[in-house]
């Protein structure tokens, strides 16, 4: 242990700071789990003793290594150790993170216990493609590691990027537990968690037992999952008052009442949590970290990436012709390479801090090739879906139009070397390329086929804003091309389960507007505050309790619209923050209201079929996904400024749980047709006349200037030009 130790401080780089005594506190967490009476009964040899503490040493002092960085650290620990330690021989091929220990006390593969796939169709058309869970090896092993020791009540704290899997492979635990006899809660951290919020949210799940002891409800157990744990904001003192009140919690088992300043023992109460160390303040108290048992979360590898986009559209091309179903491993491989490539040109910067490409991207990709069926979708027609897919996920958060043109390079070169002998590039890269459920050939919707035309498009969006304008408040609204192809893709957006979106641009270019209207094609009620001089945190929570109430209780679908101007208070991004990323908000409904929500949902639980309808617990979750699948946001946010990139920052679910739309300058043709479109009723004198005038407004030298004559200089954009 001592030559482990000195060695991993020397040469490894763990994946946030690790401390001498955090490391030996999760070997003896890994020991307690793996040394039972099942595993070593009376006379278990010492060889067996010494396999087992082998296989917790590399996972203590291993586990917290990242493999997805310049250096495979990973890799660099198993050359080391397979050299060092050469009395036991773990395996000839691979490194020493690939084995594990069978209850035969022989070192095997953890590919040999990956569960199968099974494609359910049912939960991607309710909850999406995000809710599909495809094992691999490396999630398999942290599951592992959780489960051991989950099971003797220690605290397991998963690292890794945005996108690696940590909620997923939490959830998936959590959601696995017996109701009977353990209930569990989340807790999402974000910049603005103190001490007096987080303890105000553990204590709704608790009772007073007897004395000074509070705990969970009856003779249960309470598992806390605190998600983003280092995303609490460091007081001017350096001091995270959420993460002191959890380091108290964990080294004195109490904590005090606020009000009469007396000890509350918490009883029978464990933690889970998950971290971003490239977020927040990158790392948590040392105090609070050496009581768990830390592991990375890499980004998978090529191998896991190619097991879980194959399974997945494997599943679903399975009623296809031969030939689309051929395309499995040729549009794997692509997307992995595309999703490789995009992640190396466009790095993170200061004003691109979103170009951070992870596993939700490409399940994004998935989620739309998922949309195609055998009826109407040719090879060839898989290709030209998979390559809009692919725009839609790189290329709509571009900020300018060279990054734009340089992804558009780096995708013709994928569809010419993988794709290239089904056809032309003009077919497989046809113009212009819009996918959408809003204009099929035979006039039925919500099928999801390639617009042929531009005017063919105009003509179903025309006829939807009249539509639109009968019904409600009229928009005035020029359907030039960028705006019907931004209006495609929010309606893509709404129109996917769970779809959330942020809209990205300066004000007046009409995210808002599209929005509206994207949501009435979509069928979705419109859900606005209205904001005035006495509007604050209370008067938005009473609005979004009546939202979630709709939502959840009378199921109306809606599409909640919020835009900068209408964010007052800063504190309103903690809800919108916690009902992106879980749908959950702790403080949004007192225990009372609770209690009669919960009441009122058992019927409806138990007519979907499940067998614990008389839980809270089961009866709040079933609320609680029900308001997910019923209600769309549509965050429309302006970059100018500092406030934009400040809020994602201390709020990651703006980026991290939404699909980004980002409106560039409108072109000057479109200036110029909104421009003749308002123009169109003023008398001015003839049609050569608006024409001359409204070429001025959008910036166009007018056809009378001499050649050689600048125009004069103007400023031009949409607020601009409507004015």
């Amino acid at each position: 242990v001592s030559t482990q130790s000195t060695w991993d401080k020397r040469l490894m780089k763990p994946i946030i700071p690790v401390m001498d005594i955090n490391l030996i506190t999760t070997l003896c967490y890994i020991l307690d789990g793996l040394l039972t009476e099942e595993n070593c009964p009376t006379g278990t040899p010492s060889e067996t003793y010494e396999k087992y503490f082998v296989f917790a040493c590399i996972w203590a002092f291993g586990g917290p290594l990242p493999s997805d960085g310049s250096t495979d650290y990973k890799l660099v620990f198993s050359n080391w150790w397979k050299k060092e330690f050469s009395t036991i021989r773990i395996a000839e091929h691979g490194t020493v993170f690939d084995y594990y220990l069978t209850r035969q006390r022989e070192f095997a593969p953890w590919s040999d216990i990956v569960p199968a796939y099974n494609h359910n169709v049912d939960l991607i058309k309710e909850q999406g493609v995000q809710a599909v869970v495809v094992e691999t090896s490396d999630s398999v092993r942290i599951t592992y590691f959780v489960n051991l020791l989950f099971q003797n009540k220690r605290p397991a704290l998963l690292v890794g990027t945005a996108g690696t899997g940590k909620t997923t492979i939490v959830r998936s635990k959590l959601q696995a537990l017996d109701t009977t006899e353990m209930i569990h809660r989340t807790i999402n951290f974000n910049s603005s968690t103190d001490s007096r919020t987080l303890q105000a949210i553990m204590e709704l799940s608790l009772d007073k037992k007897s004395g000074r002891q509070f705990g969970p409800p009856g003779r249960k157990k309470l598992v806390f999952f605190v998600d983003d744990l280092n995303m609490p904001e460091p007081d001017k003192y350096g001091t995270q008052s959420a993460i002191a009140l959890l380091r108290q919690h964990f080294d004195y088992k109490f904590w005090y009442d606020r009000q009469k300043m007396t000890i509350k023992e918490i009883v029978s109460v464990q933690y889970i949590a998950a971290m971003n160390p490239k977020a927040g303040s990158f790392t948590v108290n040392e105090r609070l970290e050496r009581h768990f048992g830390i592991f990375a979360c890499s980004m998978p590898d090529r191998t896991d990436l190619k097991t879980i986009v194959t399974a997945i559209l494997r599943g679903h091309l399975a009623g296809f012709s031969r030939d689309a179903q051929a395309l499995t491993e040729k549009l794997t491989a692509a997307t992995i390479e595309l999703h490789k490539e995009v992640s190396k040109t466009f790095l993170p910067t200061a004003i691109k801090f979103h170009y951070q490409f992870n596993l939700r991207d490409m399940m994004n990709i998935i989620a739309g090739l998922l949309l195609a069926d055998a009826v109407r979708f040719e090879p060839i027609d898989l290709v030209t879906l998979w390559v809009h897919e692919c725009e839609r996920t790189f290329c709509d958060r571009m900020v300018s139009d060279m990054d734009a043109m340089k992804y558009q390079e780096l995708v013709q070169d994928k569809v010419r070397g993988h794709f290239g002998d089904l056809g032309t590039m003009d077919d497989l890269l046809p113009e212009p390329l819009v996918y959408t459920p809003l204009c099929p050939p035979g006039g039925d919707e919500n099928l999801y086929t390639r617009v042929m035309t531009y005017p063919d498009l105009y003509r179903v969006l025309h006829a939807k804003l009249e539509d639109y304008n009968d019904s409600y408040a009229r928009m005035d609204l020029v359907l030039f091309n960028q705006a019907m192809e931004h209006l495609c893709r929010i309606s893509r957006i709404l129109h996917n389960p769970r779809g959330n979106a942020l809209l990205v641009g300066v004000g007046g270019s009409g995210k808002q507007s599209l929005a509206r209207l994207a949501s009435h094609i979509c069928n979705l009620d419109v859900f606005q505050i209205q904001v005035t001089s006495l509007y604050g945190i209370s008067e938005f929570r009473l609005d979004l309790q009546q939202l979630y109430l709709k939502a959840g209780q009378k199921g109306h679908q809606f599409s909640f619209i919020i835009t900068d101007s209408q964010i007052p208070d800063p504190r309103m991004l903690v809800y919108l923050n916690d009902l992106l990323s879980s749908g959950f908000i702790p403080d949004l409904f007192s225990v009372e209201e609770r209690d009669a929500i919960e009441s009122g949902m058992v019927n409806e639980v138990k007519a979907s079929g499940h067998p614990d309808f008389g839980n809270k617990d089961v009866c709040w979750e079933y609320f609680i996904n029900k308001v997910r699948n019923n209600l769309h946001a549509c965050i429309c946010l302006s970059p100018v400024g500092e406030d934009f990139r400040a809020w994602c920052r201390k709020f990651p679910a703006l980026t991290n749980c939404t699909i980004i739309d980002w409106f560039h300058p409108w072109p000057q043709q479109a200036l110029v047709s909104v421009a003749e479109r308002f123009l169109a009723d003023v008398e001015l004198g003839g049609e050569d006349m608006v024409v001359t005038i409204a070429e001025h407004i959008g910036g166009r030298r007018p056809s009378w200037l001499p050649a050689g004559r600048p125009p004069r200089r103007s400023c031009t954009g949409p607020s601009t030009t409507r004015r």
